[in-house]
């Protein structure tokens, strides 16, 4: 009994102690969605390759995506545009996803925050900032 108590124990420290793919050291996504991702998380790029963020987005609100980047970053941030998603006839108003391709230019980190902007306004709604280490 005691030798089962033992393995149980030993097991569950070691599942607990797991990392997600998107926490290992050779892991290099190609696209992500900003909302899996935590305040100040960090998505690693490789050198000359490009990875596709994605927000989600219903500019019918009037919100909007802005980005803002740290001087002398490594990484060129292009806007890749709004798709909205797909809706019945005759609907308007229906959100979709903004698209920026992040693409690593030289070796370093890079520090980009996104902001929701509401109409009207300079101060974000939601703001999030992704490190960006370029390999």
């Amino acid at each position: 009994m005691k030798k089962l108590l033992l393995l149980l124990v030993a097991s569950l420290t070691f599942l607990s102690c797991k990392t997600s793919v998107k926490e290992r050291w050779d892991y290099f996504p190609d696209k992500v969605a900003l909302s899996e991702y935590n305040h100040l998380e960090f998505i690693k790029v490789k050198n000359g390759k490009t990875v596709v963020v994605q927000l989600e987005e219903n500019p019918s609100t009037g919100y909007s995506w802005k980005t803002e980047t740290q001087q002398e970053c490594t990484v060129k941030l292009t806007d890749a545009g709004h798709k909205q998603n797909e809706a019945p006839e005759g609907i308007v108003g229906v959100g979709g996803i903004r698209t920026y391709e992040v693409k690593g230019e030289n070796n370093g980190v890079c520090l980009v925050e996104f902001r929701n902007i509401p109409p009207g306004s300079n101060e974000p709604a939601e703001k999030k900032a992704i490190y960006f280490i370029v390999e």
